[in-house]
């Protein structure tokens, strides 16, 4: 099961993404292997029921958080800081290693809308856990990691929500299937 936590109007992605209230995270599916916390999720409520994240992650989970990480809402949860430099010509998205999520994603694609840059993201994580591996980097932060933790796997990606990038008419399109293929390509 795939579930995505709100913090409002649902987003519709694909039948079978399960929306989840994230001030009913208590209720979460025994049966969610895939949960996806999206940039404006309440992140004191995330933390103060981070037992909620940790038990999901040591039954094996996959954990895609997007936004800003700024509470430990999973014991051991980077901090994410803002780049060095967030001048337009410092917010390109720079490829460090391959992955299957943005497989076919051209850096350009990512880097701007509509000709403005930073919304991909405008910082990252700076302090990160042995056996990191960073994916994205914009300037001198990495934007875009996975890690393990606790039992379980988590990409986290510095900025707005990936599945934001599911209508752009380019190559940023390829995300969230991707997304959602990787976060479910163990499932039995």
């Amino acid at each position: 099961m795939i579930t995505l936590l709100t913090a409002g109007e649902p987003v519709s992605l694909r039948s079978d993404v399960r929306q989840r209230d994230v001030y009913d995270l208590a209720g979460l599916e025994p049966e969610c292997r895939l949960l996806l916390i999206g940039m404006h999720t309440d992140q004191i409520h995330l933390d103060r029921n981070r037992d909620v994240i940790d038990g999901f992650l040591a039954r094996g989970g996959t954990l895609v958080v997007c936004g800003h990480i700024v509470r430990p809402i999973f014991t051991g949860a980077p901090m994410w800081r803002v780049a060095a430099s967030t001048s337009q010509t410092d917010l390109g998205v720079t490829p460090v290693t391959p992955h299957p999520v943005w497989e076919g994603v051209d850096p350009r694609d990512i880097s701007s809308r509509r000709g403005v840059s930073g919304f991909y993201g405008r910082g990252g994580y700076p302090e990160l856990p042995a056996g990191s591996v960073v994916i994205n980097r914009v300037h001198d932060a990495a934007v875009d990691v996975e890690l393990r933790r606790n039992g379980g796997r988590v990409l986290l990606h510095g900025g707005n929500d990936l599945w934001g990038y599911r209508a752009e008419g380019n190559s940023a399109e390829r995300i969230l299937p991707q997304l959602l293929r990787w976060g479910t390509e163990d499932w039995v």
